[in-house]
């Protein structure tokens, strides 16, 4: 993550979750066991193991601002709600870069996937 890549970033993360059985994690359905149960620690082991993964697909400037946020489900929601669909400086820019985009002498195939990449 990189700050301006949050939409393919989190599509990215998601599906690497998925495949490891730890989507819930972020998404909230794997809610932390009370504290009497014997898996709260391995509850915490993975939620640990998650947020280790987040942080670390982040540029260190990033990372570092994000290093002592508790779960991973927190660290997923401070991330969206920075960088989300919600973030009017990074939609600004977005719109920005579609407006400064033309296709030029690239074929229609080559125009279209530089818009799909925005």
């Amino acid at each position: 993550l990189t700050g301006l890549n949050f939409q393919k970033w989190s599509r990215s993360v998601k599906i690497a979750l998925r495949t490891k059985g730890k989507l819930g994690f972020i998404d909230g359905s794997c809610a932390r066991p009370s504290q009497d149960t014997s898996k709260l620690e391995q509850w915490i082991k993975c939620d640990s193991m998650v947020v280790s993964w987040l942080l670390n697909s982040m540029v260190p400037d990033l990372s570092e601002a994000f290093l002592y946020v508790n779960t991973a489900h927190e660290l997923w929601d401070e991330l969206t709600e920075r960088f989300g669909e919600s973030n009017g400086p990074l939609l600004y820019q977005l719109e920005k870069e579609i407006s400064d985009l033309y296709q030029g002498s690239d074929t229609v195939a080559v125009y279209y996937t530089k818009l799909k990449r925005l």
